[in-house]
């Protein structure tokens, strides 16, 4: 396949094999590369070649449709197949129908060689002696590129020639190369061969039949309000033993506290925090996963293979801790106004560890005087790396007292609960 200097190097060898073959009926014959001129600019005998357009070429259209499996994988590079338009311009001295000399020429030119060959681009390119040109891989396409006249109809010329402003049409003929061929380079990752193939069957397969969700010793009847104070308690079948069980949440495979066959118990409190940072808020799925290891015969390896249950959605909520978490900076306002707003940056402490790609908003609601009712959200300011924190620009908010909640993918922290007074209490951002 041709790389992309193709398209360059399919013109300069037009241009040169034109100029070569024209050179027997008029020796010295000029061939240009350019836009069509105005007549009167031009005092010689002269030949352009303009590419006025590319389009796909329907042969090669679908050609590369499958360049990769389903994971990704590349299978093979991809290509564009493409016809280049050339508008072929004569100039000379109408008198003596030059123009109309030079166009039987090429035309003749163009019957003799209608494919471009090896030897034409190794021609073209040791004349035209450009360092650029010279990495073209032209000469490695399989497929023959073929010269073909192309029909233009007087509404096609009145728009082409209508593009080139100010400029008197001049006697002219397209032409156009089909097909140029240009493939991809980007690098692909290729498997390694199998060395050996093996089949296993697991007698046993685990099962989550319920969920149970506990909070503060109470069973909260939802799997959308989990946070990292919740207890988990999985209840099902062939959960197996400590050594070769684990809870995954997502991605990130956790030891629970306490299993048995028919039950296991999972308080992320105990989580160790290198586990616990791995773990995503927002909507996830938790599974029972069963490791076992594999050896092999020949050189004594060993392979870790895992078996999993069926899997339940679950949301993991972010948690702010208390009012101190929320943190106000830089609070500007516009004081000559009777009504001020303001405008600051207000930074949050969450039990979870947001990653960079995750939407974070904040969700703020009035509840003192004069701001009761009023709502506002915020979009998280852009953190370049997960050890960055997480800060919100806001503006536009009236002096008062707000309840604050943060949005991870979705899932939003709960607000602090005050039972005597039957109302939420926090997590608090003040203003003004």
């Amino acid at each position: 396949m041709s790389n992309h200097l193709s398209i360059a190097t399919v013109t300069i060898a037009l241009k040169h094999m034109i100029e070569h073959e024209v050179s027997r009926d008029f020796p010295g014959i000029a061939i240009t590369i350019d836009k069509p001129q105005a007549p009167d600019k031009i005092k010689r005998s002269l030949i352009n070649l303009f590419l006025y357009q590319v389009t796909p070429n329907p042969a090669w259209r679908n050609a590369d449709l499958r360049t990769r499996r389903p994971k990704g994988g590349l299978i093979r590079h991809g290509q564009a197949g493409i016809d280049l338009h050339f508008l072929f311009t004569f100039y000379g001295d109408h008198l003596n129908c030059i123009p109309e000399q030079l166009l039987g020429s090429v035309l003749r030119a163009l019957v003799d060689r209608p494919i471009l060959t090896n030897d034409m681009i190794e021609t073209a390119l040791r004349k035209q002696r450009d360092p650029n040109l010279n990495q073209s891989t032209l000469q490695q396409q399989v497929q023959t590129i073929r010269f073909i006249p192309s029909e233009m109809t007087p509404d096609t010329i009145f728009r082409l020639w209508s593009t080139f402003f100010q400029i008197p049409y001049s006697l002219s003929f397209p032409y156009q190369a089909s097909a140029v061929l240009i493939q991809g380079d980007r690098a692909g990752r290729v498997a390694l061969p199998v060395r050996q193939r093996a089949t296993y069957v697991f007698p046993y397969r685990p099962v989550i039949e319920n969920i149970e969700h506990i909070v503060n010793g109470k069973k909260e009847p939802r799997l959308t309000t989990v946070t990292l104070n919740s207890e988990l308690r999985l209840y099902g079948g062939d959960f197996g033993t400590a050594e070769d069980t684990r809870v995954q949440i997502g991605k990130v495979r956790i030891q629970p506290q306490s299993i048995s066959d028919r039950e296991i118990r999972l308080r992320f409190a105990d989580v160790p925090d290198e586990e616990r940072d791995q773990i995503q808020a927002g909507m996830s799925s938790i599974q029972v996963v069963r490791l076992a290891l594999d050896k092999r015969s020949d050189d004594e390896s060993e392979i870790e293979m895992a078996v999993e249950s069926n899997a339940i959605p679950i949301v993991l909520c972010p948690q702010i801790a208390s009012s101190d978490d929320v943190r106000l900076q830089s609070l500007s306002s516009n004081e000559e106004d009777d009504n001020p707003l303001y405008s600051a940056l207000v930074s949050v402490q969450l039990d979870f560890w947001p990653f960079p790609n995750q939407l974070i908003y904040l969700l703020l609601f009035g509840v003192s005087e004069g701001v009761s009712g009023k709502t506002a959200i915020f979009r998280a300011d852009k953190r370049l790396s997960q050890d960055d924190g997480v800060e919100f620009t806001v503006s536009g908010l009236k002096a008062g007292e707000y309840l604050v909640r943060v949005q991870i993918d979705g899932a939003e922290s709960p607000l602090l609960w005050e039972e005597e007074q039957k109302q939420y209490s926090g997590p608090l951002l003040v203003i003004g």
